[in-house]
């Protein structure tokens, strides 16, 4: 979108499944974002290690996740001849 080749066409809302089978399979994927640069505040892994724990089972837990999705639409360029 930067380069002005596309347009934001809609922003569409998804409930995504996520089973974890243990807090590190939980912490990666949600903690673990590629595409973000910030960094845990100072305890709050903890904090979220001590409310997921009691969801856990033997197979341990699934999950709702928001997601967005951003549609794009390619801006046609006039050509002037």
């Amino acid at each position: 979108m930067e380069s002005g080749k596309f347009k934001l066409s809609k922003q569409v809302f998804i409930k995504s499944s996520m089973q974890a089978e243990n807090i590190a399979t939980f912490e990666k994927p949600v903690f673990g974002v590629i595409h973000s640069d910030f960094e845990v505040a100072a305890g709050l892994l903890d904090e979220v290690r001590k409310k997921l724990e009691p969801h856990l089972e033997s197979d341990g837990a699934q999950f709702k996740i928001p997601i967005r999705v951003d549609l794009l639409k390619k801006i046609k360029r006039k050509i002037i001849h």
